[in-house]
Parts: structure tokens; C-alpha cells; sequence
């Protein structure tokens, strides 16, 4: 093959086994002739559908060695409406001069082992087409035709370049991010896969976007996923919010942990409390899926919290049920996140457990208004306030109440004299149960996973939206069945 044009080269990319495409992607990323020692196939390219490598290995490259390339994997995807498919992905039923002929119909419901993707800017819902191999075929469908895991861009499904002058800048757009310079192919495709299922805003500088992409890896270390819906978007403000919401609230938790386990890991003791989380961005201002009542936050059963416009807003607010404490917009995310310790534990009551109530009737019963013995005195509490420097509560049912009193504790936001120190110490007792509780009861993965599935009732959907997460947390070196043999072992030693 001589040098090779970029019509010529667009012309042979569905002929070119995976591993053939990938080096010469690469060539022509780096600014060199693509030039092959080997012919280029001529028929379809003979990976296995359920291997996810090229069956052969690279071609090698006249005057410089071949590029290694990436082993990829493969995914199912389940088609959500009879549709065609065709043998390309560039066709456009307006273009006469485009050929692509359909080869198969899929039925609704039949599942597909889906290989590769690429963009086909700008064509809405019809922008990121996903490659099969169907009958020892090659061929192309829509992403309307097959609904696909969020998972598949982290276990780093191939990107096929539609333009293989900008292969970057279409997946930069993907995720809403649009940089003149300063990002590599490969930064984009990790960039990529990393935030397949949301898109970011307003990111105008690399240094943004590198910064968004190591808060959204550090987010998954502590068992958070981020999501969109109705038109949302992330900004770096946004991010910056919620993720310094889930660190403070980890750094709490963490300080909780040190003196029941000897040792002290923030982000182990959120995983443990806190996850799997997914944190879903609105582009409403009110997320109330019920009336009229205007809701800055949507809570599902402590997996899932969406926040709308509202939520993310300057300096402080108070609410109508406690106008006299003030919060800020991490407060908020962090009271959030709270409501979870009521949501999930204790699922049920068992004989001899640490707990033996929700956390909103044990706090409204032992806590709100109890005596308690401190620093030589004996407080008798006359207000679910008292002590408090913070309410983020949208109301003063006792689940709102111990979600605020959660929040103040890992936040340090009691207030900083004697009833405030009481507050404290009677929350880190009470929290110092709960963990325990988890830990010896609450079970791993496969509890949870059955714990959501139980909530589909509330939105059918919620355990396809946590299978990201949940399979992040099971996976090694970050397997939380794992941390939580070795966290009970302390606890019996």
C-alpha cells in the first residue's frame, strides 16, 4: 500500500481488523505515513464476537515498530425496538452517494454483543453508533437501537474515529467538553470512557478539565457514580460542590472509624456507610416528581440523589422550618448523602443487634430531648436545635432531623460550646452502633444488589442505574465484600 490519502484511508476503515485500525489511527495521530507491509483484508474484520481482541496480531510498520495495541472488550446491548442494521457507520439516507446497504433486522429484546463505537456528528440520538458482528458481518446500529450499560466505556469499549482528522474533539464531544489543544487522543478516550453516561459544561481550559476528570475518578473511590437527566449538566462548580460534600463527610466518617478498627481510611469508611451512591444532575429547577412543592434534591431510597438548579447556589440559605440556621450548597449535598444512615440501616430487626430501631425512632426517642450526662453536667435538651450551627432539613420530621444531626457530625457543624460538644458526643455514640451495626449485619454486595431491587418500585430503572457502582465496588483492589471480611475481623479480635 503507498501513502495513503484520508479519503482512501476512510474508504478501507471497515476493512481493517481491529488491531490494523488501531496502528494506523496512530500513525496518522502522530503525524506519519501510513504505510502497511501486509495487504489490507478484504472481507470483515475476523474478530470473535465474544473475545474482544483482534485475532491476529498488528501489521508491522515500514521504518518504525508497530504501536502495541489495546486489548479491548466487548459488552451486550439490548435492542429496544425492531430496527435495521446496516454494514457502516457513516450512512446518511439524505445522501445519495452513500451505498450502505441494511443487512439484518434485530427484533426488540434480542441481545448483541457490541464491539466497538464512533460519533456521526452532528445526528442527535443518532450521533453514537455501536459496532457488531452479526453473522460473520460487520455491522453498525444507532445508539437508539440498543440501550447499553454505562459500565462499557470504563471496561474501555473501541473507538473507531468517524473523522480521523479530529478523532479527539469528537470524543471530547461526547461529554460536552470542547479544548482548541492540550489533550491527546489518549487523554480524550479516557476521558471518554471515564464519563460515558454524563456530560460536563462550560469547561473552557485543560487545567478544568483535568480537573474534573480526577474529581470523577476519586468519586468512584469512595463508591460514588455521577449521572444526568433532563438536559443535565456538571459544571466544575458543580463538581466541586458535591465532591467537597462526600469528602468531608468521609473525613467525618473516617474519624469514627479509627477508634473501632485501630487504623483510619476515609475513603473505606464511606464505601462502607455511604456506598453504592449514584449523584444524578437535573437540568430542572425543581425535581419533584409529585406536585408543586418546590424540591432542590430528589432522594431514592438512599441510592440514588438527584439535585436540580436550585441546589447549587452562593453563600448561604435558611429553610422555612428552621429560618434561624443557615446552610450552604455542600451542606446541602452532604445532608443528602446523610439521609442514607436512616434509609438503609436497620433494614430489619434482629434479635441481639446493636440496633434495634431506625435511626429516626432511636434519635427522636434516646437523643432529640434526652439528659445527657457531660463534662460533669446533666443536659436536659429542649429543642431539636439546640446545638446545632447548621439545618438543612426541608422539615422537622424526625427522618429529617437525624439526617441533620448525621450531617453536623461529619461536618464539625455542632455549635462550638458545651451543648454543642454534647450533641457531638451523643451522635459519635449513637453512629459508633450504627457502624458496628453494618459491619457485623448489614452483609456485601449481594445484599445490596437485593436491597435495590426491592426499591424498583419506586423507579423501575434504580438497578440498572447502580450496576456501574456496584460492579466498581466488587472489583478488585476495591471489592467491598472483602473490606468488610477484614473490617468484622476486627471487631471479633
Amino acid at each position: 500500500m503507498a501513502d495513503a490519502t484520508l479519503a482512501q484511508v476512510q474508504a478501507l476503515a471497515d476493512q481493517l481488523t481491529r488491531d490494523e485500525r488501531e496502528s494506523l489511527i496512530q500513525h496518522l495521530q502522530s503525524g506519519l505515513t501510513a504505510v502497511t507491509s501486509t495487504p489490507v483484508s478484504t472481507g470483515p474484520a475476523t474478530t470473535p464476537a465474544a473475545g474482544g481482541a483482534a485475532s491476529g496480531p498488528a501489521p508491522t510498520q515500514a521504518g518504525a515498530g508497530a504501536p502495541t495495541a489495546p486489548t479491548f472488550t466487548t459488552v451486550n446491548g439490548t435492542v429496544n425496538a425492531t430496527t435495521n442494521v446496516r454494514n457502516g457507520y457513516r450512512y446518511n439516507a439524505k445522501d445519495s452517494s452513500d451505498t450502505d446497504t441494511k443487512v439484518a433486522t434485530l427484533k426488540a429484546g434480542d441481545q448483541a454483543v457490541i464491539t466497538g463505537y464512533t460519533l456521526y456528528p452532528p445526528a442527535g440520538e443518532y450521533e453514537r453508533r455501536f459496532r457488531l458482528e452479526w453473522n460473520n458481518q460487520v455491522v453498525w446500529g444507532t445508539a437508539s437501537t440498543f440501550d447499553v450499560d454505562s459500565i462499557l466505556g470504563r471496561r474501555g469499549l473501541e473507538f473507531m474515529p468517524f473523522n480521523l482528522e479530529k478523532p479527539t474533539n469528537e470524543l471530547l464531544a461526547i461529554i460536552g467538553v470542547s479544548l482548541d489543544n492540550g489533550v491527546s487522543l489518549d487523554q480524550a478516550k479516557e476521558a471518554a470512557a471515564l464519563l460515558w453516561d454524563i456530560e460536563l459544561s462550560r469547561i473552557t481550559s485543560v487545567e478544568m478539565f483535568q480537573e474534573a476528570l480526577d474529581i470523577v475518578k476519586k468519586l468512584e473511590n469512595y463508591g460514588v457514580m455521577l449521572g444526568v437527566e433532563a438536559s443535565g449538566k456538571w459544571s466544575i462548580g458543580n463538581l466541586r460542590t458535591v465532591f467537597n460534600a462526600i469528602e468531608s463527610t468521609a473525613k467525618g466518617t473516617g474519624a469514627l472509624f479509627e477508634p473501632i478498627f485501630g487504623f483510619r481510611d476515609d475513603a473505606l469508611a464511606f464505601r462502607v456507610m455511604y456506598g453504592p451512591l449514584r449523584i444524578t444532575r437535573s437540568g430542572k429547577d425543581n425535581v419533584n416528581p409529585f406536585g408543586d412543592a418546590l424540591w432542590y434534591a430528589r432522594n431514592t431510597a438512599g441510592y440514588e440523589i438527584v439535585f436540580g438548579n436550585r441546589a447549587f447556589f452562593e453563600n448561604t440559605q435558611t429553610t422555612k422550618s428552621n429560618p434561624g440556621l443557615f446552610y450552604t450548597s455542600t451542606d446541602l449535598v452532604a445532608h443528602e448523602v446523610a439521609h442514607i444512615i436512616n434509609w438503609r440501616y436497620p433494614r430489619e430487626i434482629k434479635p441481639g443487634s446493636a440496633l434495634t430501631q431506625k435511626p429516626a425512632n432511636y434519635y427522636e426517642a434516646k437523643i432529640a430531648f434526652a439528659s445527657y450526662d457531660f463534662e460533669g453536667q446533666t443536659f436536659k435538651f429542649k429543642s431539636y436545635n439546640e446545638g446545632y450551627a447548621m439545618a438543612a432539613r426541608s422539615s422537622n420530621g424526625i427522618h429529617e432531623t437525624v439526617t441533620d444531626a448525621v450531617a453536623c457530625l461529619s461536618l464539625d457543624r455542632f455549635t462550638d460550646d458545651i451543648k454543642g460538644r454534647a450533641r457531638k458526643q451523643q451522635m459519635t455514640d449513637y453512629m459508633r452502633q450504627v457502624i458496628t451495626y453494618r459491619v457485623r449485619e448489614h452483609g456485601g454486595v449481594d445484599n445490596l444488589v437485593s436491597d435495590i431491587a426491592k426499591k424498583r418500585s419506586t423507579d423501575l430503572k434504580l438497578p440498572a442505574k447502580m450496576q456501574p457502582i456496584l460492579e466498581i465496588m466488587s472489583t478488585a483492589p476495591l471489592n467491598l465484600d472483602n473490606e468488610l471480611h477484614d473490617l468484622g475481623s476486627k471487631l471479633t479480635s
